[in-house]
């Protein structure tokens, strides 16, 4: 898959930078867990700070994938400059005194987050056209498993350093280090030129029109649902482990890691399926899950047994973890190499617009309805992503017979 070596160095790099993204997204819940007392911050909080985190990535993640379609050295300028405004949010983390200027690290992160994963898929499906699958779950499951422990190592940089204040300096400190290697490989190495479409070279891009196709926002809704569902999952874990489970910080920070690592293999899988099964076959399979993972959150008895709570919050994100790559892929291949970057800023914009929603609208049910609502609301839209994974399985049925009848 890495014949050329150019293309290792790029993607070592890409894969080194999305972990540093991730590492910096991932640990915000968790720094919320240990400074949720002395910032005052509630459930209602803990869902409004990561709806601005993911609305001001969301809102600019469609002008980043425009302008990234501009040239190769503009990704990787997007990407090293994200990291640095992520770094330079963490830093305001480590001075803050109100909730207000928590609300403003957090946007100020979100704003660095944007840079990252357009441009970066569109590199990587350039890179790897006719591996895709493998290429993008293999960089996925980097990610994702930073995801994964982030809550185990923001935990144990608290313990290390002393405090969550302490810790937040560990985490900028990581993210501004990756900055300046980032910075580094590109001053030594000349990036273009390793890719089979250079985008600086293109004359000709396609119509916009197709994004507007059923062929690209039934996918775009899918992963809008199976984003909305995950990011609550991800936001309000560790909270549930500790407030239904009974653990403490530690323990729950601990718990999170262990459901969001064992899962990471979901991604490995979904890849493979991918490239050797098809990618609306990953789609449908993580439907169903989706489905599943829903209704046992409201039939099994989540309030009195924490492994009940861990199987099911590891359901929730198995699911997430095997639809990346098939729903990514599918997405690649109906579009242009030449308007990636447009069409993954509007995978990782408009995909992620009920994400916006979802984690305040947990928040605000469990803390002035009940729990069970908010669970209610789980299994609502994993009902809705069952029923697109359905519309999606017919929709390539219909485009296989239709090209086979030309």
């Amino acid at each position: 898959m890495l014949k050329h070596p150019k293309r290792f160095i790029i993607y070592f790099t890409l894969n080194l930078m999305h972990i540093g993204n991730h590492l910096l997204s991932s640990t915000l819940p968790f720094f919320i867990l240990f400074a949720r007392s002395d910032l005052g911050l509630s459930y209602t909080d803990t869902g409004a700070l990561i709806a601005l985190f993911a609305g001001v990535m969301t809102v600019l993640s469609i002008p980043v994938g425009f302008y990234a379609d501009k040239s190769y050295l503009v990704r990787f300028f997007l990407i090293f400059s994200g990291l640095a405004v992520m770094s330079f949010g963490w830093y305001l983390l480590t001075v803050v005194s109100t909730k207000f200027m928590v609300y403003v690290a957090f946007g100020i992160i979100g704003l660095g987050a944007s840079g990252y994963h357009p441009p970066a898929a569109a590199m990587i499906t350039d890179l790897f056209e006719a591996d895709k699958g493998k290429a993008l779950s293999i960089h996925q499951a980097g990610g994702m498993g930073t995801s994964a422990l982030a809550p185990f190592l923001f935990s144990l940089f608290v313990e290390f350093s002393g405090s969550y204040i302490s810790a937040s300096w560990i985490v900028m400190g990581i993210g501004f280090a990756l900055f300046l290697f980032g910075i580094t490989i590109a001053f030594f190495t000349k990036l273009k030129g390793v890719n089979s479409h250079d985008v600086q070279d293109s004359k000709t891009v396609g119509s916009l029109g197709i994004f507007l196709t059923a062929l690209i926002l039934l996918p775009l809704a899918f992963t809008s649902l199976t984003n909305s569902i995950f990011k609550v999952s991800t936001t309000f874990m560790g909270l549930l482990f500790q407030d239904y489970g009974g653990l403490n910080n530690d323990l729950a920070s601990l718990a999170s890691t262990l459901t969001l690592g064992v899962a990471i293999i979901f991604i490995l899988i979904g890849g493979l399926v991918t490239d050797y099964v098809s990618p609306i076959a990953a789609i449908v399979i993580a439907s169903f899950a989706t489905f599943l993972s829903g209704l046992a959150l409201v039939t099994l008895p989540i309030y009195s047994n924490v492994y009940v709570l861990g199987f099911v919050i590891f359901l929730i994100n198995s699911s997430f973890y095997i639809s990346g790559p098939g729903t990514n892929t599918l997405l690649a291949n109906r579009v242009p190499p030449k308007m990636r970057g447009k069409l993954f800023g509007s995978l990782f914009s408009l995909g992620q617009i009920l994400s916006l929603i979802t984690p305040i609208l947990f928040g605000y049910l469990r803390d002035n309805v009940g729990i069970g609502s908010a669970f209610m609301m789980i299994f609502l839209l994993g009902g809705l992503v069952f029923i697109l994974g359905i519309l999606i399985w017919r929709q390539g049925n219909r485009t296989a017979m239709n090209s086979k009848t030309v």
